[in-house]
């Protein structure tokens, strides 16, 4: 997560993400999807998106942020005020300073603070956490989150739940990512814990937690980026997770999950470079998901193989990213499922494969490195 991709579009009267009283109607006069993902607000919602909208929990305010000069994030609102959704317009707390970069907005539970990323002086080096606070004009100056929340690297901000915690994703100098727990009594965090056993690889991982705590969205992938679901069972384990499925995934990259505040539907954002949209579709396949079984899903396993450069002319390397691979065999298939190539290899940090011979187009290839099965899809171009 080293380059910091910026989220750059318009959002005007965002009808769409309302409050629970509110109806279905009320998502900008769209009709609300089914099972099968469709562009949001298309034509409103425009631009390169990077990164999860933030909505308060009464549904009447919306944090985006867009790209400005030199790649600076410009934390964006709109609000629902006597009947219609304000323009969009600065947020008054991030004005004192508009050459420095401020993202990733996010609600506390009670949505009197929101949290923020900002390169702002006064922090304890890199990226901080900062917060305001709500007041009867507004919101108040911003406030650094401070230690032990913050650190002097790259910090993101906290995904909260009902039960008055906090999670976040950090990421360590390798880009091998930990969730992490923290409790969040009284606006202020606890000492964070490893959370279970949740650890991936990936520069473009982000991840959503249920209020409820029950289930958990993951966006993985080193060169396509897909996403997952991991529900908590009867017992409170986590379960492995599950791949969303074809309708979710594309070849592009399927990232930044976000569910609405009414639990109705899922937002997520599917592109590549700079193009890309908001889409959303219902939640109800998840009851479909939650009783699946974990076969083919082994390619999770902590994801610590890269497939580069993707698209490819015909060579790709495949890379084992925190540890050499004593034995891997790699197989490639079609997308209707025939296999066309099978490769083994012994103690390598990397291997190179040849797929020049074939016809361009969509490939799966399936990785089986020290009995951990892994799987992405790959385009060849010529």
């Amino acid at each position: 997560m080293k380059t910091k991709k910026i989220i750059a579009f318009s959002l005007f009267g965002i009808m769409a993400l309302t409050s629970v009283a509110q109806t279905d109607s009320l998502y900008f006069g769209k009709t609300p999807p089914g099972i099968d993902p469709v562009k949001f607000a298309s034509g409103i919602v425009t631009g390169y998106i990077h990164g999860m909208v933030a909505i308060s929990p009464r549904g009447n305010e919306i944090y985006w942020v867009v790209t400005v000069e030199n790649e600076v994030e410009r934390l964006m609102f709109s609000k629902f005020e006597n009947g219609t959704w304000t323009a969009p317009s600065v947020a008054d707390f991030v004005k004192d300073d508009l050459t420095i970069s401020n993202g990733m907005p996010v609600f506390s539970p009670d949505g009197e603070k929101l949290y923020f990323r900002s390169l702002r002086t006064g922090g304890m080096g890199g990226d901080d956490i900062w917060y305001v606070e709500r007041t009867e004009s507004g919101w108040g100056k911003p406030v650094n989150a401070g230690a032990p929340y913050n650190t002097t690297g790259w910090d993101l901000s906290p995904l909260f739940t009902k039960r008055n915690n906090a999670y976040c994703l950090r990421f360590n100098d390798k880009d091998i990512g930990s969730l992490l727990f923290f409790k969040y009594t009284n606006g202020i965090f606890s000492d964070p814990a490893a959370f279970d056993t949740i650890t991936v690889f990936c520069p473009y991982s982000t991840v959503f937690i249920s209020p409820e705590e029950d289930y958990l969205i993951f966006a993985i992938g080193t060169s396509n980026v897909d996403l997952y679901i991991r529900f908590k069972d009867k017992e409170g384990q986590w379960g492995t997770p599950i791949n969303l499925g074809d309708k979710i995934n594309t070849n592009q990259w399927d990232r930044f999950p976000v569910v609405s505040p009414d639990g109705k539907y899922l937002f997520f954002i599917r592109g590549k470079g700079a193009i890309s949209d908001l889409y959303w579709v219902s939640t109800t396949f998840f009851d479909s998901l939650r009783n699946a079984t974990t076969a083919g899903i082994g390619q999770w396993e902590e994801q610590k193989i890269g497939i580069f450069p993707n698209p490819t002319n015909g060579h790709f390397t495949l890379s084992f990213v925190t540890t050499p691979s004593k034995q891997a065999t790699a197989e490639i298939y079609t997308t209707e499922g025939k296999l066309i190539l099978v490769k083994t290899f012994q103690n390598t940090a990397s291997a190179t494969i040849d797929l020049s011979g074939f016809p361009k187009g969509m490939y799966v290839v399936k990785v089986i490195a020290d009995g951990v099965s892994y799987k992405e899809k790959i385009i060849l171009e010529k």
